[in-house]
């Protein structure tokens, strides 16, 4: 059986968006004849737990790890000296920080640590990564970014073992991030991360992205080739699950609430609904699962006509999920506000996908995620100016649900788990033969 290294910062008990990918594909690599072996570090100091995530890993996988030092720690205890809770690290990301400190080291973090804060774990990975291939064999490595240091982990392996083939996986992007402009990262420093990305678009013998719009712009920024390997979803975790009608109408959005995602465009569409009487407000509930900014619940509070209807309620466990989905009517997707908005295509949207409930995505009618969700007859995404269109997605769904009309969606088998990572080991299969 072949044998394939993923160094990935994200995996168990790492919860959220970025571990997902690996832990899933890496399930089904061995029924595809590839053993994968995980190379993560032993004490990061990622925001989002999730022990639940845990009983997803293999039993028989086997996981490196090596401590990692990461600044963030230090900016934290800094806090703590002060006397002051400190931050999470997506706060650094918020245009709205108070203090100076903050600022200050937001503006380090986007001008010094280059690529990102786990520069620091590179030379021990290299290190350690170079004796242990030295005595055990694989065919392929798998660098998994953000954080990109992975890629320049895996690029410096590379250099020592030229005949092990290496993809480097692109969740999001690099120089293109959309919040660059937030964290104030001057030209200069911008221009490190274009040339680090360019060697590692050009040296990995294999790119892999998430959406088509990723895909090309890699390739214009470099990739000699870059293939399309959407995020999915684990037909396991949804082997018992049923769709429930609810005594409510219930529109739920699991996930961050931020400057970026913001819900407002529907809650005007639900604010106009309810006071023309299309949707009696008895019937509704409104539920943001998942941490949410300020400035949104301000504006919740303060809206009479929602405020009682809405509810703000903590991230759950992934084991947990799959029943919410289930158990709404309507299930909120908000694409970041950002001039790459045509390439997002969120995790959780193949899985809101799996659950069968009726999807309402605000972002780009035009973007790739409006675009399997219309061909897969899962929902619309509406422009987020187009408040009109919103609400007669709305009232159609309200209307049926009235009726006692239970919508079920196409559920998607192409973009299961195990069906995309049979395509990315063969994929792999032709590297590692030519």
């Amino acid at each position: 059986m072949k044998k394939v290294l993923i160094i990935t910062y994200y995996w168990p008990p790492s919860g959220g968006g970025g571990v997902q990918r690996w832990l899933k594909m890496s399930a089904y690599l061995k029924e595809n004849g590839w053993e994968p072996i995980i190379y993560t570090p032993s004490n990061p100091a990622f925001d989002v737990k999730d022990p639940s995530l845990l009983k997803d890993v293999p039993q028989d996988i086997m996981v490196l790890t090596q401590p990692i030092f990461e600044p963030i720690e230090v900016f934290q205890s800094a806090f703590k000296l002060m006397g002051k809770k400190a931050p999470q690290q997506k706060d650094l990301l918020s245009e709205r920080n108070s203090s100076l400190f903050q600022r200050a080291s937001t503006y380090v973090r986007g001008n010094y640590f280059i690529p990102d804060p786990r520069i620091t774990w590179v030379r021990p990975s290299v290190k350690f990564l170079k004796t242990y291939l030295s005595e055990n064999k694989v065919d392929a490595i798998v660098s998994s970014g953000p954080p990109h240091s992975m890629h320049l982990i895996a690029q410096k392996v590379k250099q020592f073992f030229p005949e092990i083939k290496w993809i480097s996986d692109f969740r999001d992007p690099w120089s293109e991030w959309d919040l660059w402009d937030m964290l104030k990262t001057k030209e200069r420093a911008r221009n490190k991360h274009r040339k680090l990305e360019r060697a590692v678009l050009e040296q990995s013998d294999l790119v892999i992205s998430i959406s088509p719009y990723h895909v090309d712009r890699l390739i214009h920024l470099g990739a000699k080739r870059c293939e399309l390997i959407n995020n999915g979803y684990d037909a396991r975790d949804f082997l018992n699950a049923k769709k429930v009608n609810t005594n409510k109408f219930i529109i739920r959005h699991l996930g961050s609430v931020d400057d970026l995602r913001d819900p407002r465009p529907m809650m005007y569409a639900l604010q106009s609904l309810i006071e023309e009487k299309s949707i009696d407000v008895a019937d509704l509930a409104i539920e943001f699962i998942g941490p949410v900014n300020n400035s949104f619940r301000v504006f919740i509070e303060e809206n009479n006509a929602l405020k009682n209807s809405t509810a703000f309620l903590p991230a759950v466990p992934h084991s947990e999920v799959v029943g919410l989905y289930t158990s709404s009517t309507l299930l909120l997707l908000i694409l970041a506000h950002t001039e790459i908005a045509t390439g997002n295509m969120p995790g959780k949207m193949y899985e809101y996908m799996a659950s069968g409930t009726p999807i309402l995505g605000i972002g780009p009618a035009d973007g790739d995620a409006a675009k399997l969700i219309k061909s897969t007859d899962s929902g619309s995404i509406i422009e987020r100016e187009n408040v009109n269109e919103i609400k007669n997605m709305i009232l159609s769904q309200y209307e049926s649900w009235k009726k006692g009309e239970m919508k079920i969606t196409n559920k998607a088998p192409d973009y299961s788990r195990q069906a995309l990572t049979k395509k990315f080991c063969q994929l792999m299969n032709e590297l590692v033969e030519n």
